[in-house]
């Protein structure tokens, strides 16, 4: 009678550690696939402009002397 109580505690065990696991592979994975450098300060990239968007918001256009 010990052992079938002992091996369904390991069983439980198990299953709640599993539980566990998946849980913080879940965040993980939404953490990983879920990031966007351009919000975040740590990133190199934050509040910079792209070479080929420069054009679209007139950053990239030369200096136009106004007669």
């Amino acid at each position: 009678m010990k052992k079938k109580k002992d091996l369904e505690d390991i069983k439980h065990t198990w299953k709640c550690n599993s539980l566990e696991i998946e849980k913080e592979m879940k965040r993980i994975a939404d953490n990983i696939f879920g990031y966007n450098p351009k919000t975040d300060p740590r990133d190199p990239l934050f509040r910079k402009t792209l070479s080929w968007s420069a054009e679209k918001e007139g950053k990239g256009k030369k200096n136009e002397k106004n007669d």
